[in-house]
């Protein structure tokens, strides 16, 4: 699985090559192109397309995911059948990562949902959103009765070559909108053969 990722300051932009099949939306299968594939051309700002994909299914500080559909929907089983196309961006102080692949599934977020309301409702504990992949890894900490929490998000196109960690400090507010979103997408893409995950 290959993933592709921008790192740049803001107010700069990328442009590279990418092109659209059929009803596939490029974002979709931007995860294959290689630097090799951006030639140069002003063809597409990566800030522009990352607003283009509308409302994120999940907001949490610096970090945002869209969900795009499954990478294999036509697969019912218990692991194809549960990876998701996910673009997931985070951006503070002048950098900007994104990564876009299956780098999650459907286990991933119920897990992080359970994990994020047992967080919320007794302000205690950490919640992780991460997968078999290792190009994203979400964790949020709570920090005790105050109801103040710290985020860390690691993430990177290249697991050999890069390392980029985004530190956030941000309260219990945050949480039901999360966990609203947690929802939908479960409801929209519910677990394939959960019994054999273990769900």
């Amino acid at each position: 699985m290959q993933a592709r990722s921008v790192l740049r300051p803001e107010g700069t932009d990328l442009h590279c090559r990418a092109t659209s099949v059929g009803k596939t939306p490029w974002f979709a299968r931007w995860f294959t192109r290689t630097p090799a594939d951006c030639d140069g051309e002003l063809l597409m700002s990566v800030q522009s397309n990352i607003d283009a994909y509308g409302p994120p299914t999940i907001e949490l500080a610096g970090v945002r995911l869209w969900i795009h559909g499954r990478q294999f929907p036509d697969m019912w089983d218990a692991w194809d059948g549960n990876w998701l196309q996910v673009t997931a961006h985070c951006a503070d102080a002048g950098a900007s990562v994104l990564v876009t692949g299956p780098i999650l599934d459907t286990i991933s977020f119920w897990r992080f949902e359970r994990e994020l309301k047992q967080l919320y409702e007794r302000l205690e504990g950490t919640a992780t959103l991460e997968s078999y992949e290792p190009e994203l890894r979400l964790t949020v900490r709570a920090k005790g009765a105050t109801g103040l929490l710290d985020a860390q998000v690691d993430i990177t196109p290249d697991v050999l070559k890069q390392q980029h960690r985004f530190s956030f400090s941000l309260d219990q507010s945050y949480l039901p909108a999360v966990l609203d979103g947690c929802h939908r997408l479960l409801t929209e893409y519910p677990i394939r053969d959960a019994a054999a995950r273990g769900v």
